[in-house]
């Protein structure tokens, strides 16, 4: 277990901010996009197509891993302590008037749930977006993966067949109560463009016009 005041989550969290890429435009609600989905579902594709079209913040689990390292290894990447600083870093973007989307996989309607009360409680909202595939089609992509991590092309962590089955059989799925956008990554296209749309409409009336 990391030691709570070494980690010191809301110092590390503001810290961390630093780093992002953030936009310029601030809302009067912010919004928060949390993902669901089983393993190369697409969320880092989805979470790039959605900041390079709108004013979000991206806040992903690959650059949380190397911000936080020595302090989290990767076998403590899933603990509640890696949940609360990204709880902490969405909080503070959403006091921000920042947007932010999650390219990370929140599993549980648990998480969701706290995510959605700590946005609540910032001033902002969240909208969940539950991406589905195929798993042949997933695990072909995790497959193509492997093969590059094996030839030093990339780095990360060879996942087999009952790997990625133990990972998609522990998702738990959205309820109606989460109102999740569904987003079919095998098919891109024009449900991407849909989602896009929603979220520009909807951020349309909460942006702070800035003094003159």
């Amino acid at each position: 277990m990391v030691d709570s005041k070494i980690f010191n989550i809301e110092q590390n969290a503001t810290d961390f901010i630093r780093t992002l890429e953030k936009p310029n435009q601030k809302y009067k609600r912010p919004i928060t996009v949390i993902l669901v989905g089983i393993p190369a579902s697409g969320k880092s594709y989805f979470c790039q197509n959605i900041v390079s079209s709108l004013p979000f913040v991206l806040v992903s689990e690959n650059s949380i891993q190397s911000f936080l390292v020595p302090q989290i290894t990767f076998f403590e990447r899933g603990t509640g302590q890696i949940l609360d600083f990204v709880r902490e870093t969405v909080k503070q973007l959403t006091r921000m008037g920042l947007n932010s989307i999650l390219d990370m996989n929140l599993k549980t309607y648990a998480q969701r749930e706290m995510f959605r009360l700590t946005v609540k409680e910032a001033g902002g909202e969240v909208v969940t977006v539950h991406l589905t595939c195929p798993e042949t089609v997933c695990f072909d992509k995790i497959k193509q993966r492997n093969s590059e991590i094996q030839s030093g092309d990339v780095k990360g962590f060879i996942m087999d067949w009952d790997y990625f089955l133990f990972e998609a059989n522990s998702i738990e799925e959205s309820i109606q109560s989460e109102n999740a956008i569904t987003y079919d990554s095998s098919t891109n296209g024009p449900q991407m463009k849909k989602i896009t749309k929603y979220l520009e409409d909807h951020l349309e009336v909460q942006e702070i016009q800035p003094m003159k």
